[in-house]
């Protein structure tokens, strides 16, 4: 199978080095490059912005199988009868800071059967894991959700400690984050801990005297910790 991508971004750029070292013949070009012969494919993968999917699709042969990664799309965006979804559950910060582990990552796979077939199987070529979600917007919130909401989480609690002085705050929060990510992987609510789960009001005025009295993004995380804690109260 030779793979062409289209979308020179930070996606095309890390797929065509991840396919590659999986033994895929890959091929990657900007969405504005015209497809001369040397670069007809299989197979076309889009990594391009969503805006430009649909635009980018229909210039493709109509014979040939076409996927776009873009999470909260279903394959129907492409208008393409081959059209399809193989949409990894992972970040991809780009080659200059590091290719990603993409064994045992879960992947959105959709589509007609040829289209879906071929998705499931570049997934497993990259170790990954084909996932059927027919909720593509829920399955996209929660991705964001664990990555970038996450991250400005971790970043915002390493300048918390940088600011006091700390060197190193973000190796030293690492094996906490992993450590609370882990345990709520396998015990789910009965992970959380701190003073929201222990109501202890004390500490987080003292938190939030630190922070600034409205700082939002605590004070909703502390009212979602709350709320969790309360759903598992057995009903009188």
């Amino acid at each position: 199978m030779r793979v062409v991508l289209i979308g020179a971004g930070r996606l095309g750029q890390s797929l065509v080095q991840l396919l590659g070292a999986a033994g895929v013949e890959a091929v990657l070009c900007r969405r504005e490059d015209a497809l001369p012969e040397e670069r007809e494919g299989d197979l076309y993968w889009l990594t391009v912005q969503d805006a430009g999917l649909a635009l980018t699709a229909a210039g493709l042969p109509r014979g040939r199988v076409v996927l776009h990664s873009s999470g909260v799309n279903s394959a129907s965006v492409l208008g393409h009868p081959l059209g399809g979804v193989l949409h990894p559950m992972m970040t991809f910060p780009g080659p200059a800071l590091g290719l990603p582990d993409l064994r045992g990552v879960g992947a959105r796979v959709e589509g007609p059967p040829e289209a879906r077939d071929a998705a499931a199987f570049l997934a497993r070529a990259l170790g990954m894991v084909p996932v059927t979600c027919d909720d593509p917007v829920a399955w996209h919130l929660a991705a964001s959700m664990v990555s970038g909401h996450l991250a400005v989480l971790f970043l915002d609690a390493v300048s918390v400690l940088a600011d006091a002085g700390v060197p190193n705050a973000a190796d030293l929060l690492l094996p906490l984050a992993r450590e609370s990510l882990n345990r709520a992987a396998v015990a789910g609510d009965d992970a959380i801990t701190g003073p929201a789960v222990r109501g202890d009001e004390v500490t987080i005025s003292k938190h939030l005297a630190r922070l600034g009295p409205e700082d939002a993004a605590y004070l909703a995380l502390d009212s979602r910790i709350r709320a969790r804690r309360r759903a598992l109260r057995p009903k009188k």
